[in-house]
């Protein structure tokens, strides 16, 4: 009984053994690979072997098939279930279905670092990627030099190339070294422009990493098989912008400038003739800058003041020197917002030429409101007025108020200005009115003195009837006044000379006028004198000369 358990029921037991066992690889490597071969290498375990230990030797090797195909024969090391000293059993079948995972187009690529350190030979900019490439199966392969096309918005903008690289299981650490290929069309240099955008202000890219060529080694053909395999697979990477880059180091607006529009009040319109700005790029190869766009924010401290949104415009400079100029053309410049006459004045247009020590520029229209309130003040008013209409200067001071302008982005800046100008003085010729609105002259009180001695007064007040009415820039003669004559030797003396068209008197006068023609203007006195004025003496019926011998 004894040989026959040994050798019938023994058998059985190993052979349901070895059936009911299963086989798993731990690591499986593919070396020295050819087109008609290569070595296969492997690790693994045996498993549900059940109560008895056992030794397995297979002397003649396995058979290796895929989908009912021979792929080729190997020998297989003896397989230890458990040490043990006892018969041996032959001829056991052994046949498994072993399962590899595979690599899944490798999902999980990483890109370490990436550096782009100078123009390439054959054109292009020299790239070097350090990337780490996970392999989910337990297959490992020693493929040699392989290459891949980067593909970018559906372009391809670069090649690169890793040599004598193995493919082993989990991480892998993948140098890759190449070139940035020079674009011929605007998709291909859009889609370069937009990975080194992204990339030197800090936001990711999605890029494809095709693989295009696997082969031993530089000087040896592609193996036709494993090229078929590899060829095509696309790796999804994603390409990590730089969050620590500081690209421009200064931007300079040289000349600045702006014209509001009172409809528009938030809005003016910026121009620059010139906008400076120095900068550095993180790589090694020269970059020329043709043109610019620029979106520009305005702060004073935390406080947001205005945006500037330039389009592309022409710009010149290089990474070499770090610098760049450029200009850009009437541009609307978005302000943030803030808060915050008539019978009751005059209104006065001044063109004033302030000293601007900044490079801002910003084109107004300041009109002054004449409009003194109290005696003292309505003093100083007409000496203004005398001044001007006599030809003489005026020390004036130009302050700000809170209604220094309408435009209300400028509001708070006027309000606090405080400058000191010389006021030019108009002269007046016959009666000139060297103002740009109406003058209607009320009244006059006039002394008429010819070499200090008074010959005569004006006393005449105008009705709506016999008004002066000078139009703006305008001059004319008045019609004629009476003169209250004193009699005296100098009075009398100057007669005659009024006979004899030599009279020339001085005349010193105190004027009401009405200055503007909306709602009956800005009434005001003026006092006014002047010397040397031609006169002459008419009859008042007839308006001739008056013959002084026959009167």
């Amino acid at each position: 009984m004894i040989p026959i358990f040994l050798f019938v029921v023994a058998s059985a037991i190993a052979r349901n053994v070895v059936a009911e066992s299963k086989i798993s690889f731990r690591n499986v490597k593919l070396s020295n690979i050819s087109e008609d071969n290569f070595s296969l290498t492997f690790s693994g375990a045996v498993t549900n072997t059940g109560p008895l230990s056992a030794t397995i030797t297979i002397p003649d090797g396995v058979s290796v098939s895929f989908k009912n195909s021979t792929l080729g024969r190997m020998p297989m090391d003896t397989i230890n279930t458990k040490p043990f000293n006892g018969l041996t059993i032959n001829d056991v079948e052994l046949s498994k279905d072993v399962t590899l995972s595979g690599m899944n187009n490798f999902p999980n690529v990483t890109v370490n670092n990436f550096d782009a350190p100078s123009d390439h030979p054959d054109g292009g900019i020299a790239i070097s990627i350090i990337s780490t490439i996970n392999n989910p199966s337990q297959i490992s392969v020693e493929l040699g030099d392989i290459m891949f096309d980067l593909v970018h918005m559906d372009q391809t903008i670069g090649q690169v190339v890793s040599t004598n690289f193995t493919l082993l299981q989990d991480d892998n650490k993948l140098s890759l070294e190449g070139r940035l290929l020079p674009q011929n069309s605007s998709a291909g240099v859009t889609a370069v422009s937009d990975l080194f955008s992204k990339f030197i202000v800090g936001e990711d890219s999605f890029i494809n990493v095709i693989a295009k060529m696997v082969k031993p080694n530089n000087s040896a053909t592609p193996i036709s098989w494993l090229q078929d395999a590899f060829n095509g697979t696309v790796l999804n990477v994603i390409f990590p912008g730089r969050k620590d880059l500081n690209i421009i180091h200064s931007v300079s607006i040289d000349s600045l400038d702006l014209v509001f529009n009172p409809n528009d009040q938030y809005t003016p319109m910026a121009s620059s003739s010139l906008l400076s700005a120095s900068f550095s790029i993180p790589f090694g190869f020269q970059l020329f800058v043709q043109q610019i766009s620029q979106d520009i924010e305005l702060f004073d401290g935390q406080t947001k003041l205005a945006t500037l949104s330039i389009p592309f415009t022409t710009a010149s400079g290089d990474s070499q020197s770090g610098n760049l100029t450029s200009s850009f053309a009437p541009t609307q410049f978005k302000v943030v917002p803030v808060t915050g006459g008539s019978p009751e004045h005059i209104n006065i247009e001044l063109l004033v030429n302030l000293s601007n020590l900044s490079n801002v520029k910003i084109a107004l229209n300041i009109l002054a409101l004449f409009s003194p309130n109290g005696e003292e003040e309505r003093q100083v008013g007409r000496n203004l007025l005398n001044n001007c209409l006599a030809g003489k200067t005026n020390n004036v001071s130009i302050k700000g108020n809170e209604t220094s302008t309408t435009l209300e982005p400028l509001r708070q800046a006027f309000e606090a200005i405080e400058l000191t100008t010389v006021m030019p003085g108009k002269a007046a010729i016959e009666i000139f009115n060297p103002l740009d609105t109406v003058i209607r002259f009320l009244k006059i009180d006039a002394n008429v003195t010819v070499k200090n001695e008074s010959i005569g007064v004006i006393n005449q007040i105008f009705d709506e009837n016999d008004q002066i009415v000078v139009q703006g820039g305008q001059s004319l003669i008045s019609h004629d006044m009476e003169l209250d004559l004193k009699i005296s030797v100098k009075a009398i003396k100057s007669l005659v000379d009024a006979v004899n068209g030599d009279l020339k008197v001085n005349v010193t006068s105190n004027i009401t006028i009405s200055v503007g023609d909306d709602n009956g203007g800005f009434v005001t006195d003026i006092d006014y004198s002047q010397n040397e004025v031609p006169s002459e003496l008419k009859n008042k019926n007839n308006n001739d000369v008056l013959p002084f011998f026959n009167y």
